[in-house]
């Protein structure tokens, strides 16, 4: 099984907030699925995944991000990732969508520990902050 497909099993795994402020599970949209056609090739050839996205408003790329991070910090072992925000108040967002993906986790909701602004999962860490 390739890497990216892996990830994309994992996403299904995984429950955002939509618009309409219900939980429901991820399946990325058109944006984000032509994002994610270019980085998961460089994730099957081993290769490190860096893009830069000019980020258009209410397109999902805060949440496909969290969702990449999550699902690379819960696979493998003594992940270090940071999610870093221009203000406190967009940090506070994206800090609660991650924790979002986790709580409503089928086995990760009893796996992950907060401790500060950060979320361990296992050997892995998330941290959370603001420029």
């Amino acid at each position: 099984m390739r890497p990216s497909d892996l990830y994309e099993q994992f996403f299904r795994t995984l429950y955002i907030r939509n618009k309409a402020e219900k939980i429901v599970p991820l399946v990325l949209n058109d944006a984000q699925r032509r994002v994610w056609n270019v980085m998961a090739p460089k994730l099957d050839d081993g290769k490190r995944v860096w893009i830069i996205l000019l980020k258009a408003r209410q397109e999902g790329m805060s949440t496909l991000t969290e969702a990449l991070l999550t699902t690379h910090a819960a696979l493998r072992d003594n992940v270090n990732a940071l999610i870093m925000a221009h203000e406190t108040k967009a940090t506070k967002r994206i800090w609660s969508m991650t924790k979002l993906m986790l709580d409503h986790h089928p086995f990760l909701k009893t796996q992950y520990r907060k401790v500060e602004n950060e979320l361990h999962l296992g050997r892995s860490m998330i941290d959370v902050a603001s420029a």
